[in-house]
């Protein structure tokens, strides 16, 4: 979904991913709860990963904000509340556009950005997703402005408490 070409993948399908990662179980994608009052059966699948290589995905999900791409973008626990395991991604996507010829970025391209991810990181209440179309900026610039944005918000901070005792 996200590469130098067109995006074949949508932000429900990246939110269902992050749910299985978050869990350990990713649910079927449906637009309905119930049809005529009677409630569908939700369903799941286990995630073909091993307790080791989910846990070894969640730790480098979990270090993002901290030490990764991430850092100092105001997405760190100290700023949040609390702690967001997540995961930033940008590329390329305007065909024709020609990078620096050592496959490097160049002032003018043409971007997408992403930033996905769960919080608290330990307990996870909510999914998140930011998708910013048509930037010329990385997801570590714009993405996770706007992720900081909503997760500031005070829809947010209505939420349950978080584990770190902020809301």
């Amino acid at each position: 979904g996200n590469g130098l070409t067109a995006i074949s993948t949508t932000v429900l399908q990246i939110a269902r991913a992050y749910v299985g990662l978050a869990t350990g179980r990713l649910p079927e994608l449906r637009l309905v709860q119930s049809v005529g009052g009677a409630p569908l059966p939700r369903r799941e699948d286990s995630l073909p990963l091993s307790a080791t290589s989910l846990e070894a995905v969640r730790r480098s999900l979990r270090r993002v904000t901290l030490q990764g791409t991430a850092k100092g973008t105001g997405l760190d626990p100290e700023s949040l509340g609390f702690h967001l395991a997540c995961k930033t991604g940008s590329a390329d996507y305007q065909p024709g556009q020609v990078s620096d010829g050592a496959g490097g970025w160049e002032e003018g391209m043409r971007k997408h950005g992403w930033v996905a991810g769960w919080f608290p990181a330990d307990k996870p209440e909510a999914i998140v997703v930011v998708y910013v179309h048509d930037t010329s900026t990385t997801s570590s610039h714009v993405a996770t402005h706007v992720m900081r944005q909503f997760l500031s918000s005070s829809a947010v901070r209505q939420l349950p408490r978080r584990p770190t005792g902020r809301r």
